[in-house]
């Protein structure tokens, strides 16, 4: 089918930006994880994807729409995840915690292992 020029151009530019939103948030992402060296990779890349996919090359323009699909890909992915399970937790399924305060193990005395390891002899 027929494009215009224009219609085209549109494309490109909300492709571009939301690989820069993409972009910057996993920078952001890596400088707090605390990774200094690897969001200053990433951004040096970024940055080159960026500024050959803004000359019209081919391979950046690839790559910047790959990205921008993944991310869509993924944001979809968390956003199903999280729907199914709030659903889980209020159909009345055991709810799910990831940071319990609770220790792993029961605690107990001495006394309790010195007599069940007196059984197991």
């Amino acid at each position: 089918m027929f494009q215009f020029q224009h219609e085209v151009q549109r494309k490109e530019k909300i492709y571009v930006i939301l690989f820069v939103i993409s972009v910057l948030i996993n920078v952001v992402l890596f400088f707090v994880d605390g990774s200094i060296l690897r969001g200053i990779i990433s951004l040096l890349v970024f940055t080159i994807v960026l500024h050959y996919g803004l000359r019209k090359k081919v391979w950046a323009a690839l790559i910047i729409k790959y990205m921008v699909w993944i991310h869509i890909v993924l944001l979809f992915i968390i956003f199903l995840t999280m729907i199914i399970m709030d659903l889980r937790q209020d159909s009345g399924h055991k709810k799910i915690k990831f940071f319990s305060a609770q220790p792993p193990f029961r605690k107990c005395s001495t006394s309790q292992v010195n007599r069940q390891s007196e059984k197991s002899l």
